[in-house]
């Protein structure tokens, strides 16, 4: 049972979860982070970042099961008939995520982090199940590398809208659906998003 359980975590972390791909996104977020000079090059927060994008990543399979057993029939969590594990897995790294947070940084970052990992779960969960709301669950889903900007440093505002500008413009030109309300919600939030630039100094 136990073997079986971890040949599946592993199954699905070459499936779904690239090495090379997350390590290179890790060391972005850490690079713009530490650039605003608020944690310098704290060396316990690229283990944290990357935990963190891997459990967003298991997060937003976990939510989006119903339409991958349609779509991508052949992924493992697709293929599974109990994601019990995964669950568990991913409340774990939440867990060890949010102690180390509130041990290393404040009680207050360690309570933002829980706030918005329920967020994204239950968020992207609800939209999911509605179909006229695809934008939104896909916002959503893209918002987690602004979130881990902000949350780390907040005067990273700037830095985090361009990096969400910069994920919408990919989901645009790569979104397989092509659905024209998607692409519609996308360049509307990109808009939005251009505005924010020149008021988020404000804030």
């Amino acid at each position: 049972m136990v073997i079986m359980v971890l040949l599946n975590y592993s199954k699905y972390i070459q499936e779904r979860f690239s090495f090379r791909t997350y390590s290179l996104l890790t060391f972005s977020l850490w690079l713009i982070i530490s650039y605003s000079g608020e944690l310098g090059m704290n060396l316990i927060l690229p283990p944290l970042l990357f935990l963190s994008l891997f459990n967003f990543r298991l997060i937003d399979d976990l939510t989006d099961i119903r339409n991958d057993r349609i779509n991508f029939p052949k992924r493992l969590l697709a293929k599974l008939e109990s994601l019990t594990s995964f669950v568990v897995l991913s409340v774990l790294i939440h867990a060890l995520i949010t102690l180390a947070l509130y041990i290393v940084q404040t009680p207050s970052i360690a309570l933002v982090f829980t706030i918005y990992s329920g967020m994204l779960a239950f968020g992207c969960a609800i939209l999911r199940s509605r179909t006229k709301l695809e934008t939104l669950p896909t916002l959503l889903s893209l918002s987690k590398y602004s979130f881990l900007i902000i949350l780390f440093s907040h005067n990273s505002k700037r830095e985090a809208l361009v990096v969400m500008a910069l994920f919408i413009i990919y989901e645009w030109f790569h979104d397989k659906r092509k659905n024209s309300k998607v692409m519609i919600g996308l360049g509307f939030s990109l808009l939005m998003l251009s505005v924010g630039l020149y008021i988020a100094p404000l804030f």
